[in-house]
């Protein structure tokens, strides 16, 4: 009984739905970022710059709750400062979530500092 115990516990605390898992495409004529959302609880997410060949990646782990898939991102922070005659640096890592609405095989934007508007992602096979 205890070893089902805990088998249930670790079933309910790693919440990864796995029909998540895929390739999804932004929707929209002006961009063509991308997330990978992978079965090992990773995601990447390219976005395209404002020159065409101008990339930017981010990564992170995923997880689901109920119908949200929620994307956090680790990112570095440098700030610089002037302190005699030299310059500088202090990195800090700051914990991002975008949050995500999952619905028949898409990703509709929820909450995140990404994007300036509502964006749509499509799963490709």
């Amino acid at each position: 009984m205890k070893l089902f115990a805990f088998f249930l516990m670790i079933i309910l605390t790693h919440s990864q739905d796995s029909s998540v898992v895929g390739y999804y495409q932004v929707i929209d004529p002006e961009r063509q970022d991308i997330i990978w959302v992978r079965s090992d609880g990773n995601f990447i997410y390219q976005e395209m710059g404002e020159e065409y060949m101008d990339w930017v990646e981010r990564s992170g782990t995923w997880k689901t709750n109920s119908d949200t898939l929620i994307l956090k991102e680790n990112r570095i922070r440098n700030k610089f400062y002037e302190e005699n005659d030299s310059v500088n640096i202090i990195s800090d890592t700051l914990m991002v979530q975008h949050l995500f609405i999952i619905s028949r095989g898409k990703l509709k934007m929820y909450s995140t500092d990404i994007f300036d508007k509502l964006v749509l992602f499509d799963k490709k096979q």
